[in-house]
């Protein structure tokens, strides 16, 4: 939802002038302070959990935890397939700027 949002309304403010900045920078500019207040309030509003056991976090044992999720076949699929089913959604993140070009 909030994607869509701001997709629209950043697509809006995109080709004007906004107290002498162009638009696109105006509308980045407020996704990333909205962003921000966000993150603030959630650092803020969240509680951490006291009673979470600690373990080794090196880079290696991370690394063997994370190969030992391809000895599942399904996880290996999923992954494969994830890799190549992103690079179309990669290419549709274009469509606005396309649509803007001609003049739609």
């Amino acid at each position: 939802l909030g994607s869509l949002v701001c997709s629209l309304a950043a697509t809006g403010v995109s080709n004007m002038t906004v107290l002498g900045y162009e638009g696109w920078r105006v509308a980045f500019v407020v996704v990333a302070a909205l962003s921000l207040v966000l993150s603030l309030l959630l650092a803020c509003c969240m509680r951490g959990s006291q009673k979470q056991q600690w373990r080794d976090t090196s880079v290696h044992s991370e690394f063997m935890i994370f190969l030992g999720f391809f000895k599942l076949k399904t996880f290996a699929v999923i992954v494969i397939q994830g890799c190549f089913g992103s690079v179309p959604w990669s290419a549709l993140a274009f469509c606005t700027m396309f649509f803007q070009y001609v003049g739609m």
